[in-house]
């Protein structure tokens, strides 16, 4: 599942349910995952 959803050549890719998820079991906030500024 971690390397499709990190591929560049897939179209899957982790949305704001799988970020939360992520943000519960690391103890962290959501916002640690994603960039301070949009991306090209």
């Amino acid at each position: 599942f971690l390397a499709n959803v990190e591929s560049k050549k897939r179209v899957t890719h982790y949305n704001l349910k799988h970020i939360n998820q992520l943000a519960k079991i690391f103890q962290c906030s959501p916002k640690d995952f994603l960039p301070d500024t949009p991306l090209d």
